[in-house]
C-alpha cells in the first residue's frame, strides 16, 4: 500500500501586490472612519441648530419685548454653560467617547452656539494663566465679529 501526495503549485502574485492590496484596503477603511466622523459632526449639528431655534423662538415670544437680543442671549449663555459642565465632565472624569464629544460638542454645541466654544477657550486660557492670549482672544474675537458683522451687512446693501 502507498501514498500519494500530489501537490499543486498555483501562482500567487509577488508579495508587493498583496502590500499594495492592503495599501489600498487601509486607505479605504480610513476614508470610511473619516465619513463617519463628520456624520456624527452633522446628526449633531442638525440637533443643535433646530435646538437654538426653538430655544431662542420661547425666549422671544415670551413677551418680554426689548431691543436686546435675549432669546440669542439665552442661547449662548446656556451654550458656555454646558461647554463648561461637559468640559469638566472631559477633563476630570472622561467618560465620553470621541464620537460623543464630535456628536454633542463640535456637532450640537457647535451648531447651537458657536460663543460656547469661544466661552470655553477663553476660560481655559485664563484657568492655565495666560492672561494675555485670554484677554487678545476675548477682545479679537469680540471686536473682530462686530466687524465682520457690520463689513457682511454693508456688503448685502451694496448688492
Amino acid at each position: 500500500m502507498s501514498l500519494v501526495i500530489t501537490v499543486t503549485f498555483i501562482d500567487t502574485p509577488s508579495k508587493g501586490y498583496y502590500k499594495q492590496e492592503l495599501a489600498e484596503k487601509k486607505m479605504f477603511l480610513e476614508k470610511e472612519l473619516t465619513l463617519i466622523k463628520y456624520l456624527y459632526v452633522g446628526a449633531g449639528g442638525f440637533v443643535g441648530s433646530i435646538l437654538r431655534y426653538a430655544v431662542a423662538g420661547v425666549v422671544s415670544s415670551s413677551g418680554l419685548t426689548s431691543s436686546f437680543p435675549l432669546g440669542t442671549f439665552t442661547v449662548n449663555m446656556a451654550g458656555c454653560f454646558l461647554m463648561g459642565f461637559g468640559g469638566g465632565l472631559m477633563e476630570d472624569r472622561q467618560i465620553f467617547s470621541p464620537e460623543v464629544r464630535m456628536f454633542l460638542f463640535i456637532g450640537m454645541l457647535g451648531s447651537f452656539t458657536t460663543f460656547s466654544t469661544f466661552g470655553y477657550e477663553s476660560f481655559v486660557l485664563a484657568r492655565d494663566g495666560q492672561w494675555l492670549t485670554t484677554l487678545a482672544n476675548i477682545t479679537l474675537q469680540v471686536f473682530t465679529g462686530l466687524l465682520a458683522v457690520w463689513g457682511g451687512f454693508i456688503a448685502s446693501r451694496l448688492l
